[in-house]
């Protein structure tokens, strides 16, 4: 099949408006199904995890800024004086103790006869408002998924890939080197994002945009918004030899099983 495409129209503009399958915003009429789009995009690139890859790229390359503007501002500003509720803590000591004694507590247990028994009372700081807890899970979740792009190779040398791995170090940083790390690891769901969303502090509101954001871009298996996500930023950072392939592998698998002409 010779394909024929004048001086003043680039293969690109020929694709968009020609080829099925394309992945620009003209795909979104032609969305396929996950499993399809999974299997077709294995079979073109070998990698059982390139829809995930893809789905990856299309989230972060175009909202570079906005990523770096929570992960490098927002973020690390809230962590420097993270929310905490105070918390009273028990102790049970035998022979002898530390810290303040609970008197009331121990003459309890002495008057049942254990003499060597000691309670003591401590308070502590803890960090497990809903808002900071979907704050570590949406830090541990961009961390995990820049790490993830860096390790499949799916970056660029240059341009946008500087600023993810960046942040991929930012965010390290945060969990590991922060008040963040006292935070615990639980899964989140909305009612933890109307806290965040609720709460005065801009970092909350970034956490609660991008929890809403991964999991539209990610977790949802519906293909018209699979195909729109992919549309709107997938193609940005690949290189134009695989953009052409992407493009025109569609179109050319058609054309051998006889459906196109």
């Amino acid at each position: 099949m010779a394909i024929h495409v004048t001086p003043a129209e680039d293969w690109e503009s020929y694709l968009r408006t020609r080829f099925p399958g394309y992945l620009l915003p003209e795909s979104v009429a032609t969305a396929l199904s996950t499993t399809e789009a999974r299997k077709f995009l294995e079979s073109l690139s070998g990698r059982p995890d390139q829809l995930e890859i893809l789905r990856a790229v299309a989230l972060f390359a175009p909202r570079i800024e906005k990523l770096q503007r929570a992960v490098q501002g927002t973020f690390p500003e809230l962590a420097k004086s993270l929310p905490a509720r105070s918390a009273t803590e028990m102790r049970l000591w035998e022979g002898g103790f530390q810290g303040r004694l609970d008197v009331q507590a121990t003459q309890a247990l002495h008057l049942v006869g254990r003499r060597t028994a000691f309670v003591t009372q401590s308070r502590r700081r803890v960090f497990d408002l809903p808002e900071n807890l979907l704050l570590r899970a949406v830090c541990e979740r961009l961390h995990r998924e820049l790490m993830a792009l860096r390790t499949a190779k799916a970056l660029p040398d240059t341009g946008w890939a500087a600023a993810i791995r960046d942040c991929e170090g930012e965010l390290r940083h945060l969990l590991e080197g922060t008040a963040l790390r006292r935070v615990p690891v639980v899964a989140t769901d909305f009612f933890h994002e109307n806290a965040a969303r609720q709460a005065r502090s801009a970092g909350y509101h970034d956490a609660a945009e991008w929890a809403s954001l991964l999991r539209d871009a990610l977790d949802d298996d519906d293909p018209l918004r699979n195909a729109k996500i992919v549309a709107e930023g997938a193609l940005l950072p690949l290189e134009s030899s695989t953009r052409f392939e992407i493009a025109v592998a569609p179109a050319l698998r058609s054309t051998r099983s006889g459906s196109c002409e």
